[in-house]
């Protein structure tokens, strides 16, 4: 589905509200500039490990969780063959049944793997699986359902990109060269693996970077390994000067609905950066038209942080050395507020969520390359007192023929109003009541903000 927007930033006011995570935890302040932390049982005893990485010497660490409720051991060198890890997934290429770890290396650009000798964290030799002058990326699968998993590749050269697959020939991590899936003389964003159409086969999708404005794509699976139907989802325009770019692009649920929603950053040089995400239809890969749009507040990944059933927003800004998240506050991708789990770090560099002491909530761990921290910050799943939500709030008439009255015992100074696919319609200020005559008969949603950041979200039928 062919379909032209024209994108803005949409910024929402910075709450700095007391969030339900705890004080930050030290897992190691002796990693030198660390730039990952990814959660993992790297020892599979059922805790939650941390695998790390130090740009200062290039080494790959991991640290164990001693107790499962968070304490953690000194750091192990999983290898001292010294590499800047550019992608780190924690996979089982030999099908042994233990997870190994497969990684982009650069200076030169390889994909590399190191093999999990015994499940229980001591690691093996690295193994070369392919030099090519420049690996973008890369996603594994069992691509051709032989029982192993393959990996997924884009690469580059001096005249044009592709898209192509290692096959993993005897299920112990000898992989065959690069075939190739697509090709064309474009970039492409890292492919995200996933049926689109419901037709129970893996397609692609990903976004065109060329010199025209980015285009979404998806690549339809022919069902023998080959994709040669291109269905486009999203052309961005030209504005002012400079083409629109994809920075990034997940394939989540994002209004609670049971399919698989698109979400897309974009960059562009005249007007910064605009967010915001598509909604699936039908599950054959129809995506709906037009855009909502998010703030831009940094790189983001999508967990539910709050443990209500949908998947609010981890953030991470390098600009502001904070860590924060969202709510998905009616489940239908309407983000409000911003709340803030840490400031004390320097230069952030990942930050990721798992349930780190066992008691159900996911927690949030962090690695930051000024201060050499890997961290983590405990989910209590308790609000703070300043950010509970209004008191004995109320809107009447509920259903409404277009006025509402509002009952409450605190001063409100905002009402926006969204549609029920979280598209913002209109913004009031200090509002004595709430004129909808304008509107559409359907379901609307009020989010009332107080004087002490307050915050409450109501849904509304509007006759």
């Amino acid at each position: 589905m062919k379909n032209t927007l024209l994108l803005f930033t949409a910024l929402l006011s910075f709450i700095s509200l007391k969030a339900q995570f705890g004080s930050q935890q030290i897992i190691s302040t002796e990693t030198d500039k660390a730039y990952l932390s990814i959660p993992v049982d790297i020892d599979n005893d059922g805790f939650i490990d941390v695998l790390s990485a130090q740009a200062e010497n290039h080494v790959l660490v991991w640290f164990k969780n001693l107790n499962g409720l968070g304490s953690f051991g000194p750091k192990t060198v999983i290898s001292t063959d010294p590499a800047l890890y550019l992608s780190v997934d924690y996979v089982d290429i030999d099908t042994d049944g233990d997870k190994d770890i497969l990684f982009i290396e650069n200076n030169p650009r390889q994909i590399r793997w190191i093999e999990h000798l015994d499940g229980q964290g001591t690691f093996g030799e690295e193994h070369l699986i392919a030099s090519i002058e420049y690996i973008k990326s890369i996603r594994t699968l069992d691509f051709d359902n032989d029982g192993d998993l393959d990996i997924i590749s884009t690469i580059t050269n001096t005249f044009s990109d592709g898209i192509v697959w290692f096959e993993n020939e005897n299920s112990l991590g000898t992989f065959g060269g690069p075939q190739l899936l697509i090709n064309g003389n474009t970039g492409f964003y890292p492919p995200i693996l996933e049926d689109i159409d419901n037709d129970g086969d893996i397609d692609i999708l990903t976004s065109l970077e060329s010199y025209n404005p980015s285009t979404i794509v998806w690549f339809e699976n022919n069902g023998d390994l080959s994709f040669s139907l291109e269905h486009e989802i999203l052309q961005f325009n030209f504005i002012i000067s400079d083409w629109t770019s994809v920075v990034d692009l997940k394939y989540v649920d994002i209004d609670t609905d049971g399919l698989k929603d698109i979400f897309f950053e974009t960059y562009q040089e005249d007007n910064g950066s605009s967010s915001g995400w598509l909604k699936n239809i039908n599950n054959t890969g129809t995506f709906e038209e037009g855009s909502n749009i998010i703030h831009h507040v940094g790189s983001r990944k999508f967990y539910d942080l709050d443990d209500d059933g949908d998947l609010d927003m981890l953030l991470l800004n390098r600009n502001v050395n904070t860590i924060s998240w969202i709510e998905n506050s009616n489940g239908l991708g309407v983000f409000n507020p911003i709340r803030v789990i840490t400031t004390e770090i320097d230069f952030p560099r990942d930050t990721q969520a798992a349930d780190i002491d066992g008691d159900g909530l996911l927690d949030v761990v962090s690695a930051s390359l000024g201060d050499d921290k890997v961290a983590w910050y405990k989910n209590s799943g308790i609000l703070g007192v300043e950010e509970s939500k209004l008191k004995q709030v109320l809107l009447y008439p509920n259903p409404t023929n277009g006025t509402l009255y509002l009952n409450t015992s605190e001063t409100i100074v905002q009402a926006k109003i969204t549609s029920i696919s979280g598209k913002l319609i209109k913004t009031i200020d200090s509002p004595s009541f709430i004129d909808l005559k304008e509107l559409s008969s359907g379901i609307y949603f009020v989010t009332l903000t107080s004087d002490n950041d307050h915050i409450s979200v109501e849904k509304i039928i509007k006759k």
